[in-house]
């Protein structure tokens, strides 16, 4: 059995007042395409469907439209589970009827985690939806107040659920939230999203019993120390901090018990989100400007702030999320501890500090002159 593993579709997502539906619509249209030529049998959709608990129109009408056209067209089952960014009672509305078509959607939190079972050559394949709970939900419906955080009270959950699990058939796991190797406290391997834990955190010692885990939450697409724990990572890039990530979906054949080839394959956005950097007179040149549709960042190197800097990177890339001064952000941290010891300091020092601090070169020497005069006009006027 092939199945394709995403998550973190988070339709109806904004990012800098751009509204990302037409790039969602886009990559979506991909994802269907995928499925044809990979021959997949399922889809996993392991949380995070909608950006927000309340998405807009346009979000629910291109979800329906997504999922109806992958049952219809390529007949691939969909499994699908909610998670913190989506509202069970909105995700799960006529979910009955639609498990009839092929789409099963768990979407509230039940204390007896569902199962659906499919078949291949091999025998039988039990796929585990646990949608996203709070720990004070599961606490309150277990009625044990010694639970404290999500490492507790999951783990409370899958151990009670783990005395149904069939161990001589293949068993998949989809869930949403942190799960990392609590004991060394750095269970995430690949990406930047590392030593994740706290209240938040489940430890991947739950997760014993299962074949494979397919994970939402995280963006990028990692494992979790074992190569059967996996986060699938988000289809597109959601935040500046995401623009050097590659995305992926993975792909899984179960072959027999204890044996699966997985796989991360890519797929094209309409636009990418990158970071640029050069002086905005390199930047605003259109003539070397690649790839101007795309969502960028840019890092100016240039000594000072042009005023209209921004209208100048928008006639060449439209969609141009913001700038900043690079050596403003390459000097802030040391600067940022200098300024604190200010106690001895003179008001001309000071302004020096913060003048480097913002601008990230020394002041010239008529600028300080003219300070020196502005400094003792102040004082003047206090006396």
């Amino acid at each position: 059995m092939r199945v394709v593993h995403t998550s973190d579709w988070h339709i109806g997502k904004v990012l800098n007042d751009y509204s990302l539906l037409e790039d969602q619509a886009y990559i979506l249209g991909e994802l269907k395409q995928f499925l044809i030529e990979q021959k997949a049998d399922v889809l996993i959709i392991a949380g995070d469907l909608y950006d927000r608990k309340v998405p807009p129109a346009q979000a629910v009408e291109l979800l329906d439209q997504v999922l109806s056209g992958i049952i219809q067209d390529t007949g691939v089952k969909i499994l699908a589970i909610a998670g913190n960014h989506d509202s069970p009672q909105r995700l799960s509305f006529a979910s009955g009827l639609f498990r009839q078509s092929g789409l099963y959607l768990c979407a509230k939190y039940s204390q007896q985690i569902e199962t659906v079972t499919f078949q291949d050559p091999y025998g039988d394949i039990v796929f585990h939806l646990m949608p996203y709970a709070d720990p004070a939900q599961i606490r309150a419906d277990l009625k044990d107040d010694s639970l404290k955080g999500a490492n507790e009270a999951v783990g409370r959950l899958l151990s009670l659920h783990e005395q149904s699990i069939d161990p001589e058939k293949r068993n998949v796991l989809i869930a949403h939230g942190f799960f990392t190797d609590l004991t060394s406290g750095s269970g995430l391997i690949f990406g930047e999203e590392t030593n994740i834990g706290g209240s938040d955190a489940v430890d991947i010692g739950w997760l014993s019993s299962y074949d494979y885990v397919a994970l939402g939450h995280i963006h990028t697409p990692q494992r979790v120390i074992s190569e059967k724990i996996r986060y699938s990572g988000s289809l597109l890039k959601y935040s500046i901090a995401e623009a050097t990530r590659h995305k992926s979906v993975t792909v899984i054949d179960f072959l027999e018990k204890g044996d699966m080839v997985i796989e991360q394959k890519s797929l094209s956005p309409l636009r990418d989100l990158r970071i640029i950097t050069g002086t905005l007179e390199e930047l605003a040149d259109y003539k070397n400007a690649v790839n101007t549709n795309d969502y960028v960042f840019a890092q100016l190197e240039d000594q000072d702030l042009i005023p209209d800097a921004m209208y100048r990177l928008k006639s060449v890339y439209p969609n141009a999320l913001g700038l900043r001064l690079k050596q403003k952000e390459e000097v802030s941290g040391p600067l940022h501890a200098a300024l604190t010891l200010r106690q001895g300091k003179n008001p001309l020092e000071l302004f020096e500090e913060f003048h480097f601090y913002v601008s990230g070169r020394r002041m010239e020497e008529q600028d300080r002159k003219i300070l020196q005069q502005a400094i003792k006009e102040a004082e003047v006027k206090d006396e």
